[in-house]
């Protein structure tokens, strides 16, 4: 991450008395800027997967990353946004 990004998350982090004040121990900014600046959608519909007998994958990607989301709140790494 930058430095500008480094104090605004430690802002954030007393803002909201998170667990973590540092951004680069939650999270490395090579992996967000791959997840969120792809060409295409990161998020996929896994229903051919299935139905070409990948009966396991029976999660939505969708569902996961909002209860990923959720336990991060839950643990104090990122704030609730409805009390932003």
């Amino acid at each position: 991450m930058n430095q500008a990004s480094d104090s605004e998350w430690k802002n954030i982090a007393t803002r909201y008395d998170l667990r973590e004040p540092d951004i680069n121990r939650i999270a490395q900014g090579s992996f967000g800027d791959f997840l969120f600046h792809v060409e295409t959608d990161g998020i996929f519909d896994v229903t051919k997967a299935r139905q070409a007998g990948f009966n396991e994958m029976s999660l939505r990607t969708d569902n996961e990353i909002i209860e990923h989301l959720d336990n991060m709140v839950k643990d104090g790494l990122i704030p609730n946004p409805q009390t932003m």
